[in-house]
């Protein structure tokens, strides 16, 4: 297969911002993502266009000429961070569920462990 382009392709998002955006400038954004999907697009000519589908999962940073970079917040709640750290560590539903399991159980241990770090 021959591929003509890569494109990156981002799902729907929005984010907090920590200040205002000056619509008068160009804006640069920096976003944190996971690929989620690929698929290619036949462009008829006999190549294909490589996609990449990405969700934002982290932070994201809007900047602004010479301005103080505006900071954005992650609309991902905790637990849906943690369930995402945890599959970029090992995939499948059972890993994660004997985690889940092991953390719910050992809580003071965990806390006793990471406190300091």
């Amino acid at each position: 297969m021959t591929i003509d382009k890569y494109n990156l392709q981002l799902s729907k998002f929005s984010t907090e911002l920590d200040g205002e955006i000056k619509e008068e400038l160009r804006t640069l954004i920096t976003t944190e993502v996971d690929v989620y999907a690929t698929e290619f697009r036949d462009n008829g000519d006999g190549t294909h266009n490589k996609v990449y589908k990405c969700k934002v999962v982290g932070s994201t940073i809007v900047k602004q000429g010479k301005e103080k970079p505006i900071l954005g917040k992650s609309k991902r709640s905790a637990s849906q961070q943690v369930r995402w750290a945890i599959d970029d560590y090992k995939t499948g539903e059972d890993f994660y569920q004997l985690f889940m399991g092991k953390l719910k159980n050992n809580i003071a241990d965990v806390w006793e462990t990471l406190k300091d770090k």
